[in-house]
C-alpha cells in the first residue's frame, strides 16, 4: 500500500524544509481545547513545539484527517473549528475511509475558508504539490473494509 505520509514526503520540494509527521499533536488557539491529534501534520521550516512539550507543535501548515463513521462528524465539525484557529494552518484535508473521496479546506488571505472536492487530484497549494487520489487509495479494497467503528479505529488508508 502507498501510504499518504510517504507519498507526501516524496512530493515535497526540498526547499520547503517540510516534515510530515503522523505522531504529533497540535495546539489550537481555542481556549476550550488546546491539544488536538491529527492523523498527519505537515510542518514547513523549523518545528516549533509547545513550551514544555516535545509531542505538540504550534506551526502546522497542512493537517490531514481520515474520516470514519465514528469520527466524521467530529472531524468535520468541532475538530475542524479548532484547526481553523491555528494561525499557521493553510490547508485541512479530509480523506474518507468508506469510499474514494478527498476534500480540502483552504484558508484565504482574508482568513475565510473554502472547501474543494478533489475527485482525481489532491492539489495542496501551500506545499506546491499534487497527489493523485488513486495513489492515496492504492491497494485499498473497499469491499473488504469492515465499516464497524471497532475495525475503523485500527485501519485506515492513511496510517
Amino acid at each position: 500500500m502507498v501510504y499518504a505520509s510517504t507519498l507526501l514526503n516524496q512530493q515535497l520540494p526540498q526547499e520547503l524544509l517540510a516534515r510530515v509527521e503522523a505522531s504529533l499533536a497540535v495546539e489550537s488557539d481555542d481556549e476550550r481545547t488546546r491539544i488536538i491529534y491529527p492523523d498527519i501534520s505537515v510542518i514547513c521550516g523549523p518545528i516549533l513545539y509547545l513550551v514544555g512539550r516535545k509531542d505538540t507543535v504550534v506551526n502546522p501548515v497542512v493537517l490531514v484527517e481520515v474520516l470514519s463513521p465514528s469520527t466524521e462528524a467530529y472531524d468535520r465539525g468541532e475538530k475542524a473549528a479548532h484547526y481553523r484557529s491555528i494561525a499557521s494552518l493553510q490547508s485541512y484535508v479530509l480523506v474518507s475511509i468508506a469510499r474514494m473521496a478527498v476534500e480540502r479546506f483552504d484558508r484565504a488571505s482574508d482568513g475565510s475558508w473554502s472547501l474543494r472536492d478533489c475527485p482525481e487530484v489532491l492539489a495542496i497549494p501551500a506545499l506546491g504539490i499534487e497527489l493523485p487520489v488513486a495513489e492515496i487509495y492504492a491497494e485499498v479494497d473497499f469491499s473488504a473494509v469492515d465499516a464497524s467503528p471497532e475495525a475503523l479505529s485500527t485501519r485506515s488508508p492513511l496510517p
